[in-house]
């Protein structure tokens, strides 16, 4: 692969870089006050929406607890509180995600077997043992990050 390092005096936001039509350059490295100097590698692969690094969503996370357990949930599964479980929208039963808090960056990992959260801007609710794991239940609500396993 070839290098270049190409001086300019404009701060470029994007990952990546289209010199012509048929050449493209990922972005290496930037840095200085004055002038941006970027080290960029030539690749033939065409930039995508999932090739450009782009910050994680934030999400709101809750829990549900005793009220409910020993209940059917939306699977047909009996809900138990003790178990590492959560309830989602449209994501399948049985699917693993990986909850992270952002304050204290604690993860979970869940089981989907319930439908869930019906209060509005809220992604999920976890099982009272999976909310603990990550966070205080004095928290109620938290930010979290998620990625399907």
């Amino acid at each position: 692969m070839k290098k270049i390092a190409l001086f300019i005096s404009v701060v470029i936001t994007m990952g990546m870089l289209s010199i012509s039509a048929t050449k493209y350059y990922k972005i290496e490295s930037i840095q200085t006050l004055a002038h941006t100097t970027m080290v960029m590698q030539e690749t033939d692969t065409i930039p995508t929406k999932d090739s450009v690094s782009t910050p994680k969503q934030v999400y709101k996370a809750s829990f549900y607890g005793m009220q409910f357990h020993g209940k059917k949930t939306a699977s047909g599964e009996l809900f138990d509180v003790k178990k590492l479980t959560a309830a989602h929208k449209k994501l399948a039963f049985g699917t693993k995600v990986k909850i992270t808090n952002i304050k204290n960056n604690k993860s979970v990992i869940v089981v989907v077997n319930d439908r869930g959260p019906f209060i509005k801007h809220r992604e999920f609710d976890l099982s009272t043992a999976a909310f603990e794991s990550i966070a205080s239940k004095n928290s109620g609500v938290i930010q979290i990050h998620y990625e399907i396993l």
